[in-house]
C-alpha cells in the first residue's frame, strides 16, 4: 500500500513523468480493488458446512410426516364415531 508522501504526483510540466504516475496509482487501485473483489467472492465453505441444512431437511420432513399421520388418525376417528 502506498503511502501518503509517494501519492504527490510530480510536476505538471513532466507530462511523461505525470502520465506513469498516473498509471502506476491506476494499477496500484485496481489491483487493491481485485485484493478485495477475491476475498469477498472466492472464500472457502467451512468442513461439514452441509450438516445444519440437511439437519433441517430431516427436522421438517419428520415434522410433516407426524402432522400427515395425527391428521390421518383424526379423520379415522371421526369416521368411526359417525357410525
Amino acid at each position: 500500500m502506498t503511502t501518503l508522501a509517494s501519492t504527490r504526483p510530480p510536476a505538471r510540466n513532466n507530462a511523461l513523468a505525470y502520465n506513469l504516475w498516473q498509471l502506476k496509482e491506476e494499477r496500484i487501485g485496481r489491483e487493491r480493488r481485485m485484493a478485495l473483489r477475491a476475498q469477498k467472492f472466492i472464500k472457502p465453505l467451512p468442513a461439514g458446512w452441509w450438516k445444519r441444512p440437511v439437519m433441517w431437511a430431516v427436522a421438517f420432513s419428520f415434522m410433516f410426516m407426524a402432522r400427515d399421520a395425527f391428521a390421518t388418525l383424526l379423520v379415522q376417528l371421526i369416521v368411526k364415531v359417525g357410525n
